[in-house]
């Protein structure tokens, strides 16, 4: 059984420019934007997809590899680029306008410095951006929190792992 990438789809008859396409940030899936969707469409975007990015709403769970050995950001980084490259493909997307909001933001930029020829704009909404630091000052900075954060902390990252993610 295959990735599958979530896609909702608001579609005109006027094709005159590419598709638009959402990418959330990390707490949402692609009903974030669902507020905004019949506007933009009505606007100047013919056709928008709103993506659910793996590991949320309703597309796949896989399993990401999380051994000490594959936690850079590159690897992280190319999991949700290519599995969005491989969206595009399955549904025969020469060019889009791709905008992404906060760590879809950041994925956004990753996926156009990677495949520059396929995005026609590239919008960014409150993008976010993640310094370059090893594991273990991650580890030990969450060791620094006060108890409730260090635990609440340590509590997000166990649900994302058993795979619980908000929908």
């Amino acid at each position: 059984h295959g990735l599958k990438v979530e896609d909702r789809t608001l579609s005109s008859t006027n094709k005159s420019q590419p598709p638009l396409v959402l990418l959330h940030g990390y707490a949402n899936g692609s009903l974030y934007f669902y507020r905004n969707l019949v506007g933009l469409s009505e606007t100047q975007f013919p056709t928008i997809h709103a993506l659910d990015m793996l590991g949320w709403g309703l597309s796949s769970r896989p399993k990401f590899d999380t051994t000490p050995d594959n936690t850079s950001v590159e690897s992280a980084e190319a999991f949700f680029v290519e599995s969005l490259e491989a969206w595009r493909k399955q549904n025969q997307i020469e060019k889009m306008m791709l905008a992404g909001h906060s760590m879809g933001g950041y994925m956004s930029v990753a996926y156009a410095e990677k495949y520059p020829e396929r995005v026609e704009r590239l919008i960014l909404l409150s993008p976010v951006g993640v310094p370059e630091s090893k594991l273990d000052d991650l580890v030990d900075y969450v060791e620094s929190l006060p108890f409730k954060r260090r635990m609440m902390m340590k509590s997000i990252g166990y649900m994302f792992n058993m795979g619980i993610t908000p929908r």
